[in-house]
């Protein structure tokens, strides 16, 4: 492995190729490393605060300890990447929402209209809290604001959903799919997000603390401030 230069504060460093190097402590803060790859380096107590580091590539790369707040993260690819005890925490504005009288649809498509699945239509206002959705088809829907709190979501269609804060705390996502959703200010907090996908999706502001991300993939997300806590493991 490569023995690299610790500081790379505000450094212009956009496509450069980290792959494979030390990088433990480096200085990060601040820098512009657009498209940089840091495939399989080592980044243990790296400091990104502030960087800008839009379309970077970590895959395979030990983050632990690695400090993101404030950084641009959108469209990286973090597969198979180490980020325990990570820090991703930047500035939240979380709006609070009504989350009284909900309404569900088994399969919704856009603008919130119902459709048949399987020979049967759903359009009874409920609640999705709690609720057994596996398999549930809402592609494209309008579900802003939406209680999903402790749902059993597997294998659940949310692609191009606008969900933006939405409560999924606790939820049951195994392999949901949020590929394109809007899930700005979305709340995951301890969600089962194991092997989800939620490629292209936007995610700024989303609070993922304390949540399942075990082979969820996140490529190309939109992560600016979203907050996952101190707690990475097998994430991205």
């Amino acid at each position: 492995m490569t023995e690299e230069t610790k500081d790379y504060k505000c450094k212009d460093l956009t496509w450069k190729n980290f792959t494979g190097m030390n990088l433990q402590d480096a200085d990060f803060r601040c820098a512009d490393l657009q498209r940089s790859d840091f495939s399989a380096a080592e980044l243990q107590h790296a400091d990104f605060r502030g960087s800008t580091v839009i379309g970077a590539i970590f895959r395979g790369a030990n983050l632990q300890h690695a400090d993101f707040r404030s950084a641009e993260l959108q469209y990286s690819n973090l597969r198979g990447a180490n980020l325990q005890d990570a820090n991703l925490i930047g500035k939240k504005i979380k709006k609070k929402l009504d989350k009284q009288n909900k309404y569900d649809y088994i399969t919704i498509n856009n603008g919130g209209k119902p459709r048949k699945k399987g020979g049967r239509k759903m359009n009874e206002k409920k609640n999705y809290r709690g609720k057994d959705l596996k398999w549930a088809n809402f592609r494209d829907a309008n579900l802003q604001g939406e209680d999903f709190r402790g749902a059993d979501l597997r294998v659940a269609d949310f692609r191009g959903a606008d969900l933006r804060d939405a409560d999924f705390r606790g939820a049951l996502l195994v392999r949901a799919n949020f590929s394109g959703a809007n899930l700005q200010g979305a709340d995951f907090r301890g969600a089962d997000l194991g092997e989800a996908i939620l490629e292209c999706a936007n995610c700024r502001e989303a609070d993922f603390e304390g949540a399942d991300l075990r082979d969820a993939n996140l490529h190309g997300a939109d992560l600016r401030d979203a907050d996952f806590g101190a707690n990475f493991n097998d994430f991205v």
